[in-house]
């Protein structure tokens, strides 16, 4: 942790509001949906009461706390971002950071989240069987901490620059339950070459997410990232994308201001060029489902489940 937050330019004595995945219904009324923790001068926000009629108390008590940095799972704190955008509002003492942790950093919620907040967005990834840890440097790659863990790659897909694969993780961290070439679930990307920063060692370009959020497509395909089909909209909150046959699937949409069926056909062609033939099908929502954990899969795919368990 504390290299992640020097690679930030912060410390451990830094200010923080931490967004997670539990309910805090037992504090006071006026601080139902966060509780400070003065000694390690943080504010922990639940992530499960952010709705519009609830928005100017969350940034209140953001603005109020002057946090250094924020960090938490990168869809709730894209959500609050483009609300932010929406009614263009600006904290008063703008963050030197974004930490983004406990899921896949997508392309348009870094940009999303930067935009509103006007600050470096750093990702880190693990797990929480303690057999991965990667945090990322100043040029946007994931760094793999050997002194922690030993990763290797069952390939997919290979170029001449980037090997692309499940994740086997070897723990040198979990001194309860020794973990050896443990499948997480989880595909990346491996750069071949050294990363531009200096720091050696292997450098994950990105975490696709796990295998089951993969699109298998009619012709064979699988696709691991398809964030890319939401590039420059900002009239969307929220989305995910249900595969459930393999020719079929459902965008959930949580529209923002300006969305409209010129948004929805965007998103469609280029849902389509990446998939080939599939039909798609739009489902306008007021919140994205949630796993139990509070966390949200920006894609999920039941077909690729069954291929990967097969």
């Amino acid at each position: 942790i504390q290299l992640e937050l020097m690679n930030a330019g912060l410390n451990l004595r830094s200010r923080s509001c931490v967004f997670v995945g539990l309910p805090l219904a037992h504090v006071t009324s006026r601080a139902r949906f966060w509780v400070d923790d003065k000694a390690r001068r943080r504010r922990y926000f639940s992530i499960f009461n952010l709705r519009d009629d609830t928005f100017d108390e969350y940034f209140r008590a953001i603005n109020e706390f002057s946090p250094d940095y924020l960090r938490g799972y990168p869809s709730f704190i894209a959500t609050l971002a483009a609300m932010m955008v929406a009614r263009g509002k600006r904290l008063h003492k703008p963050v030197k950071a974004v930490l983004s942790t406990a899921e896949t950093l997508l392309d348009w919620q870094r940009e999303i989240i930067q935009r509103a907040f006007q600050a470096p967005v750093y990702d880190r990834y693990g797990c929480a069987e303690l057999c991965v840890f990667a945090s990322q440097c100043g040029r946007g790659f994931l760094h793999i901490h050997n002194e922690l863990c030993y990763v290797e790659l069952e390939t997919l897909t290979e170029t001449a620059e980037t090997v692309t694969g499940r994740l086997i993780c070897t723990s040198w961290a979990n001194l309860a339950i020794p973990l050896i070439r443990y499948d997480v679930g989880d595909v990346a990307t491996l750069l071949k070459n050294p990363c531009p920063c200096g720091r050696p060692g292997p450098v994950l370009a990105k975490v696709d997410g796990r295998i089951e959020d993969c699109v298998l497509c009619p012709d064979g395909r699988v696709i691991t990232r398809l964030d890319h089909v939401v590039k420059g909209i900002t009239a969307i909150q929220e989305m995910q994308i249900v595969q459930d046959s393999l020719n079929h699937l459902t965008v959930y949409v949580v529209p923002s201001r300006g969305f409209s069926s010129h948004t929805r056909d965007i998103i469609r062609k280029r849902l389509l060029e990446r998939t080939g033939d599939m039909k798609i099908d739009f489902v306008l929502v007021e919140q994205v489902q949630r796993e139990r954990n509070g966390k949200v899969r920006f894609v999920k795919s039941q077909v690729g489940a069954r291929k990967w368990q097969n």
